[in-house]
């Protein structure tokens, strides 16, 4: 169903006026007076539906609530080795909304309809400052209603329409969502290759009578609607990172994609016919120059059995000016993709980095009490995790060359740490219980000064020789209190990553006893989590400056404890329900932090 706008009732002179940039109804209360001195006019308030045309396959939650549309992959990832291993192209398909561009500001009230017919929409987006529409009047004195005027409008700036008291209108809204005037025809206009926009409704009748001295503004809230399908292609270096210095990629057919014509006053589109489209893919540049992308449109909902993409050669540089290229030609295939109006289907390539962990390229140290380290033990969540080819490995969710790690597996004993650099480390779990001595301590301070990453979590707070460690972090003030069942996770950017986002979430403490840090030096840490209930006790944090990730629990544990994972044979990390909580993100943490550790070695 088609949604429309709210109706603001105003007493006056009648004009009509479209405001694409304009966040929401200006409504003050219902059927409010408000005398004004520029004739008889109706107001539009214009943005975009940035939700998925309806279809339950989605998460789109309501724009009220301050949430966002999530994306969804459809289909497996496919991954495609090259450079003798050490770079791979990781391909998905991946279902979205059909809105354009980021960073456009969120319609956080708004209501859709005409005055018999309100109702809350969602996730609606302020359309962008240069984006053209047309406002096509038509009377409904006569059956069918009579073409009045069409006026030209560009988001961001107001538009006054002069209507008659007295009377009703159909009234329609188009666009191609660019900067380009959308046309005057009054009848139809073709859908092209362009994301055309559309919405109707009614004014119902203009307050007043001719001549009766008054003037009335009638604001109509219009939410411009997707009627195409869009496929988008992708190339991201994003996760390299790398810049796209070239790439030559073509469409596996010309003859994926349809065009009809649409109605303008109903917003009917015709029965949809072939449409030929060349073959090479025009991937434009972006900002950041990571990204280059071309999107398609199409008017059919019928099924494109196979819709391929081939890149034919790829070159990249590297942040530190190595250039990588894919010379032979890759295919990518997906199967049954199914256009609807509204949504977005986004065949995104990724280009990733193949880290060799070889030998001594990442050796790792778990000190600690078993089970509660990185333990050879099925209890250990975070080994089943490492051990998962869904996770890492050539074809894992963080490309490596295998799944050899190179770990060191040493109890509670003393002197754990006493070849901490010298054993060619690059990573250190310091485990439950684990008994630092001083020496201890300044080999721990050597190795994470030497840029080592050391995930911290003995759960012994009040022992000398870990307060000496933290303190030297943290500052020497800091002290500790305890928690019980749950942290809650910040919305620092370390949260997020390869395995999911994890920010807003919940910490879960594995036997709901722990110990966060008080009285710390703020500017000294990030915080990643405080206690439930708390906004001073931190119970997972990062030192600023270095990598030293601090947690507040002493567990890794999945079979009793809050790492959360799938089952065999994926152990996927996962944001699942723990001890009564839905939101529990202790693996996705913990993996995104073992993943950053591993981006940091040399291509």
């Amino acid at each position: 169903m088609i949604k429309m706008c709210r109706l603001k009732m105003v007493m006056a002179k009648v004009f009509v006026v479209f405001l694409l940039s304009c966040l929401g109804c200006t409504q003050k209360g219902g059927n409010e007076i408000e005398i004004v001195d520029n004739g008889t006019k109706l107001v539009f308030n214009i943005s975009e539906d940035d939700s998925n045309g309806g279809a339950g396959q989605m998460k789109v939650m309501s724009a009220l609530n301050n949430t966002i549309v999530e994306d969804r992959v459809v289909g497996e990832e496919q991954h495609v080795l090259l450079n003798n291993g050490t770079m791979r192209l990781t391909a998905s398909l991946v279902e979205t909304s059909a809105r354009m561009g980021g960073g456009r500001e969120t319609v956080k009230t708004t209501f859709a309809g005409n005055r018999a017919d309100v109702r809350q929409t969602k996730a609606q987006t302020v359309l962008p400052a240069n984006v053209k529409y047309r406002v096509v009047l038509y009377d409904r004195a006569t059956t069918p209603s009579t073409f009045v005027s069409s006026t030209l409008g560009t988001a961001g700036t107001p538009l006054s329409i002069d209507v008659v008291k007295g009377k009703n209108y159909d009234w329609a809204v188009f666009s191609y969502n660019d900067a380009n005037d959308p046309g005057t025809s009054n009848t139809t206009v073709p859908s092209d290759q362009r994301d055309l926009l559309h919405i109707n409704g009614t004014t119902g009748v203009i307050p007043g009578a001719p001549g009766d001295g008054t003037n009335v503004n009638v604001p109509i809230n219009a939410v411009l609607k997707h009627k195409l399908a869009a496929i988008t292609v992708e190339l991201n270096s994003t996760a390299y990172p790398a810049t796209i210095t070239a790439a030559v990629a073509t469409l596996g057919s010309a003859n994926y994609f349809s065009n009809a014509n649409m109605d303008v006053k109903t917003g009917t589109l015709s029965t949809a016919t072939a449409s030929t489209v060349a073959t090479p893919i025009n991937l434009t540049p972006t900002t950041p120059a990571a990204v280059r992308s071309a999107t398609y449109y199409t008017a059919s909902t019928s099924t494109i059995g196979t819709f391929s993409v081939v890149l034919n050669s790829l070159s990249i540089l590297t942040q530190t000016n190595q250039v990588k290229t894919q010379a032979a030609p890759v295919t990518f295939n997906w199967g049954n993709v199914v256009p609807v109006a509204g949504r977005r289907y986004v065949a995104k390539i990724n280009i990733q980095p193949v880290r060799d962990i070889s030998g001594n390229n990442f050796r790792i140290l778990s000190t600690g009490a078993a089970p509660y380290m990185f333990y050879n033990n099925s209890v250990s969540g975070l080994w089943q995790t490492m051990h998962s080819a869904s996770n890492f490995g050539p074809t894992g969710k963080v490309g490596t060359t295998n799944l050899n790690w190179n770990i060191t597996v040493r109890g509670s004993g003393s002197g754990s740490l006493s070849d901490a650099n010298t054993g060619n480390y690059k990573m250190i779990f310091v485990g439950y219980a684990t008994g630092l001595t001083s020496n201890d301590v300044v080999q721990l301070q050597n190795f994470i000064n030497g840029g080592g990453t050391v995930i911290f979590f003995t759960e012994n707070p009040g022992s000398g020789t870990d307060q000496s460690f933290y303190r030297y972090y943290v500052g020497n003030n800091t002290s500790y209190s305890g928690f019980s069942t749950f942290g809650n996770f910040t919305q620092d950017p370390v949260l997020n990553g390869p395995f999911g986002d994890a920010r807003g979430t919940s910490f879960g403490n594995q036997s709901s006893i722990g110990y966060g840090l008080i009285n710390y030096t703020a500017s000294s840490m990030n915080v990643l989590a405080y206690a439930d209930g708390s906004s001073s006790n931190a119970v997972a944090w990062k030192s600023w400056d270095s990598e030293l990730f601090y947690f507040g629990d002493g567990g890794m544990l999945y079979t009793n404890g809050p790492f959360m994972i799938s089952g065999s044979p994926g152990y996927v990390p996962q944001i699942a329900s723990w001890s009564g909580r839905g939101n529990v993100s202790n693996s996705v943490v913990i993996s995104n932090i073992v993943a950053r550790a591993i981006s940091r070695l040399s291509q």
